[in-house]
């Protein structure tokens, strides 16, 4: 039937977990909660419309819907590239010509794209790297550094399906690669973050990740 209009608390989409913890769960997000996701974006990274974003990623992860909503509501251009059509070679020039400024991939997605990359091959239009999904390594810091210009930034994101994004963690050309991981960084607008004992009581050195905000998930389908 024709839509009627929707409310801020209506359901926006489904989708589900990777199923890391068990077995994939459908977790419900409102059209409040993802405006709420696309104002963190749109405000930590400062996207304006004259920013052009990779879409790497389907529409169906965090990072699709970050990429899709982040450009077209803040009158941006969105670049969609799909990565299994193109050898890494032709997706680095595509990108080059293109003049992406904000590129957002997952760190494996990241380094198949960069092993296209020439010894002195440069996006100089990038002014953002942006990393989600997984766990970045120091190399993909080192890679960062060599191949995007000076005024680049990196920054690694660290969320759940829940709440897409918790943690951003902004690093320069100048960030030391002395530690065996790179940082989640901190809270970002909106979100709280709290370790949890085993009893779910808030401790401060090893814990359960949480994160506490008005815009989480609305909950899981049939549970």
């Amino acid at each position: 039937p024709p839509l009627t209009g929707a409310s801020p608390a209506d359901l926006a989409y489904i989708r589900y977990t990777s199923g890391s913890t068990g077995r994939p769960k459908g977790v419900m997000q409102s059209h409040r909660g993802l405006l709420a996701q696309i104002r963190a974006y749109t405000n930590s990274l400062h996207i304006d419309a004259g920013d052009r974003l990779s879409a790497l990623s389907s529409y169906t992860h965090d990072g699709g819907l970050m990429d899709l909503y982040g450009a077209l509501l803040n009158g941006a251009t969105l670049c969609p590239l799909p990565l299994r059509e193109h050898l890494p070679q032709e997706a680095f020039a595509a990108l080059q010509r293109l003049g992406v400024t904000i590129l957002h991939a997952t760190p494996s997605a990241f380094r198949h794209l960069m092993s296209g990359a020439p010894d002195d091959g440069q996006l100089a239009a990038v002014r953002l790297v942006v990393f989600g999904g997984e766990e970045p390594r120091p190399e993909d810091v080192a890679c960062y550094q060599r191949h995007f210009p000076p005024d680049c930034w990196l920054v690694n994101g660290l969320g759940a399906t829940e709440c897409s994004q918790g943690l951003q963690c902004f690093l320069d050309h100048e960030a030391p690669l002395d530690r065996q991981r790179v940082p989640a960084g901190l809270p970002i607008e909106g979100v709280q973050a709290v370790l949890l004992d085993a009893h779910g009581e808030e401790t401060d050195v090893v814990g359960e990740l949480a994160w506490v905000s008005d815009h989480v998930a609305l909950g899981y389908w049939r549970q």
